[in-house]
């Protein structure tokens, strides 16, 4: 079980790409608390559009707030004990098969 906590200062597209490939590549339980720190109001209805309104929580900042402190706030709201912090523009990619390669060439015999 994962808790993913992001900031976000008004990166609707990126966080739109990180959230898709969340779902993406979780295998296991998650929540995703988003921190809105602009208020843009756009974050809900992306949580709909993606199926996410069960899997996340959205705090709407009234002012903006710094960097540590908005993480500080989505850590004592994190359900889970294993936290993963992302800046907005994360994706994450497949890349199994190149880390497979990249074994193979380098396995080594004990």
């Amino acid at each position: 079980m994962l808790s993913v906590l992001i900031v976000s200062h008004g990166h609707e597209e990126d966080i739109k790409k990180l959230l898709a490939s969340i779902i993406g590549f979780m295998k296991v339980d998650f929540e995703i608390i988003l921190i809105d720190n602009l208020n843009s109001g756009n974050f809900r209805t992306v949580f709909s559009e993606l199926c996410l309104t069960d899997k996340a929580i959205l705090v709407e900042n009234i002012y903006p707030k710094s960097f540590a402190i908005n993480n500080n706030i989505a850590f004592g709201i994190a359900r889970y004990e294993t936290i993963l912090f992302l800046n907005p523009d994360t994706t994450f990619i497949d890349t199994t098969p190149v880390s497979y390669t990249h074994l193979r060439a380098h396995e080594t015999s004990l």
